[in-house]
């Protein structure tokens, strides 16, 4: 009996150690940290690569107001919520972080009814206005909700500094009604979504030398407007046209590639995709000439070189012949 009783609070201890280790060894490898800054009401996203924190992405949110202030620390995520219910309005895309703080969408009049946002909390974002809790636009909440797992640490702090991505600009939600559909909500039912695709920019020399190296993706960027997130890597080559002159009508070359021996014009189109972003792909266009092949000139032919003639010597003068006069005289 006194076996099974050892045996029973081995487990036990062995369930409690597992249950309370099992964070921070999340956090500790986690690919994300959020660092919400209370004072400037925004959430800077970190991402680990190569062993250090980089900043990754920065979201305008709503922290607790004065009187009901967001707790300063270090927590990490404990438990998630498709939607949740909050006395008498709800959030979507719940994410725990301590006790009853959570980190959640912008709130709702009605439980699970997307298009009843209260358009003037939502317009708030940017500044205190919650009762401890992190309000967002429900594209972050969802990000967050989505991307940072059970573990991911969570600090929050006070700063005038934004942090060092700055602070976004908030998409407004327009109108004059007090419920309706958060812009950022990319549902399908929403006919209200506002949000477009990446910024893309292209740096590139506009024309190069015939046969000279060209790397299509070599000078182009893209990066989220809303949350000042790098989604270079996010860049495809759409299509390449190619036309000989100004004069002819561009195709397109099926297998995507710039001949640089080909001279000629080509149309090169670059598409970005990001969920997060906006429902559909933001392109952009950028036109590149090839130059004619040199010509060579053909070399002047040589022309043989005489060889120096030796002087000749002065040879003796003949004497005159005399002087006869024709007269005989």
């Amino acid at each position: 009996m006194k076996k099974k009783i050892v045996s029973i609070v081995t487990v036990m201890i062995m369930a409690f150690t597992v249950f309370a280790i099992t964070p921070d060894k999340a956090s500790a490898s986690g690919k994300y940290w959020l660092k919400i800054n209370v004072k400037a009401n925004v959430v800077n996203v970190y991402k680990k690569t190569n062993g250090k924190w980089k900043p990754f992405k920065v979201m305008l949110c709503s922290c607790g107001k004065s009187s009901t202030p967001t707790p300063i620390g270090t927590y990490s995520i404990k438990k998630k919520w498709r939607w949740k219910q909050f006395h008498v309005v709800s959030g979507q895309y719940v994410s725990q972080f301590n006790g009853n703080y959570l980190i959640h969408s912008v709130v709702y009049a009605k439980n699970k009814k997307p298009g009843t946002c209260k358009r003037g909390e939502y317009n708030k974002l940017g500044r205190v206005a919650s009762h401890g809790c992190v309000r967002l636009a429900t594209m972050d909440a969802k990000w967050i909700y989505q991307n940072c797992g059970r573990g991911t640490k969570v600090t929050t702090y006070k700063s005038k500094k934004a942090g060092p991505l700055g602070k976004p600009k908030k998409v407004s939600m327009a109108g004059s009604s007090k419920l309706g559909w958060d812009p950022t909500d990319s549902i399908k039912k929403n006919k209200k979504f506002r949000m477009t695709g990446p910024t893309i920019t292209i740096n590139k020399e506009a024309e190069i030398e015939y046969g000279a190296a060209f790397d299509l993706k070599a000078g182009v960027s893209a990066k989220s407007k809303y949350t000042f997130q790098n989604l270079t890597s996010y860049v495809k080559v759409a299509m390449v046209e190619y036309r000989p002159d100004a004069e002819s009508e561009y195709t397109e070359v099926p297998d995507k590639i710039v001949d640089t021996q080909q001279a000629g014009m080509y149309r090169i189109t670059y598409s970005c995709y990001n969920k997060y972003c906006g429902r559909s792909a933001a392109k952009l266009a950028f036109e590149l000439t090839v130059k004619p092949e040199p010509v060579e000139e053909p070399a002047d032919p040589e022309i043989p070189q005489q060889p120096d003639t030796p002087e000749t010597p002065d040879t003796p003068g003949t004497p005159d012949a005399p002087v006869t006069d024709p007269a005989g005289e």
